[in-house]
């Protein structure tokens, strides 16, 4: 089940997922479970610290080291990081928690790929308004909203290879989206639809 062609611009970016609801008690600043060996900055996947995402709706391809060498955030990467999750209708963007950044960045190094297609990642509230309107998939508190959520694919990677991955790592709410072409991923609570 290779996605081959799914035509990204096409692949329901914009379909919303009924098990993704924002959970208000929820931080994933603080998502680390007790005795789970996880780091309190992140999931405690790490990765390499590199991450290359790829927008088909913007055409546009990020390649950054987002951990310095001492294990530090690199503010200039992670600004290129939001821009290009920002939103599709007003172009706003949100800081992306760092854990989202992980999650991706461990995907992308299980697989070996070069790049992670970021399908939906920040929803303004409005953009998700008009979504919910259109669709009852839709989530009235999207954990997108936040800046919480990925929708992605990777070229190359058969799609149940992908949401088996992520399911895996227990590291928040995991999507499976065949039809549409995409997996979502979040850091939100564990659970999977």
């Amino acid at each position: 089940d290779l996605i081959q062609g799914a035509g990204p611009a096409k692949v329901a970016a914009d379909m919303e997922e009924e098990g993704e609801e924002a959970d208000e008690e929820f931080d994933p600043a603080e998502a680390v479970s007790e005795g789970s060996g996880m780091e309190a900055r992140g999931l405690g996947l790490m990765g390499d610290g590199k991450l290359s995402l790829f927008s088909p709706y913007w055409k546009e391809r990020v390649d950054v080291v987002y951990r310095t060498p001492d294990g530090h955030d690199d503010e200039e990467a992670l600004v290129k990081i939001r821009r290009i999750f920002r939103d599709k209708l007003t172009g706003a963007e949100i800081t992306i928690p760092i854990k989202l950044i992980e999650l991706l960045d461990s995907i992308q190094d299980h697989f070996g790929v070069e790049s992670v297609t970021l399908i939906c990642g920040y929803r303004s509230p409005e953009r998700n308004e008009r979504m919910r309107k259109k669709s009852s998939g839709v989530a009235k508190n999207s954990l997108h909203i936040k800046g919480w959520a990925a929708d992605i694919h990777v070229p190359g990677v058969a799609l149940n290879k992908l949401h088996e991955y992520a399911v895996s790592l227990k590291a928040g709410g995991v999507g499976y989206y065949p039809s549409s072409g995409f997996v979502h991923g979040d850091v939100g609570r564990v659970r999977y639809w």
